[in-house]
């Protein structure tokens, strides 16, 4: 069984927010109770919307794995993660598709969406699949909250 660890300490740390406004600094804060090496694995094409949300994540005592595509992450995906955050608009496979590859397949991990697109199509078949979908720019106390109930709820 895990141990679990309330964060105190605030930790500041450099990097594109992402509210995709100018570099500065983020700060992070506690907003949640966070379990020792939670594993949650992140899925996106883009490269510092990756490294964006890594560093909030780490800084909130999650451990990370980064994928740049559906494809990389099907093949590599552990069976310890307890949540994914999953781009919708990647090349190749979409979010959704990779998540209806994972269902058909048994696998039911949390996973929350995130898109740069507001479409009514997303919207319901997210909605379909029990999914939570978080619009771009995401919320980074939104995201966390998310994530603590998912991984709560994965337990």
């Amino acid at each position: 069984m895990r141990d679990s660890v309330t964060r105190f300490a605030d930790c500041t740390f450099g990097l594109p927010a992402l509210t995709h406004e100018a570099l500065g600094l983020v700060r992070c804060r506690p907003v949640c109770e966070i379990r020792v090496a939670i594993l949650v694995e992140i899925v996106d094409d883009d490269e510092p919307v990756r490294d964006s949300l890594r560093a909030l994540l780490e800084c909130l005592g999650y451990q990370v794995d980064e994928y740049a595509s559906g494809d990389v992450f099907l093949s590599n995906h552990s069976p310890e993660s307890k949540c994914i955050i999953m781009d919708q608009q990647m090349p190749g496979l979409e979010g959704l598709d990779v998540v209806e590859r994972l269902r058909t397949a048994g696998d039911q991990t949390p996973i929350i969406i995130i898109t740069g697109r507001s479409d009514a199509t997303i919207e319901a078949r997210a909605q379909a699949l029990g999914l939570r979908v978080l619009h771009k720019p995401v919320n980074d106390e939104e995201l966390a909250t998310n994530l603590e109930a998912h991984c709560r709820d994965s337990e």
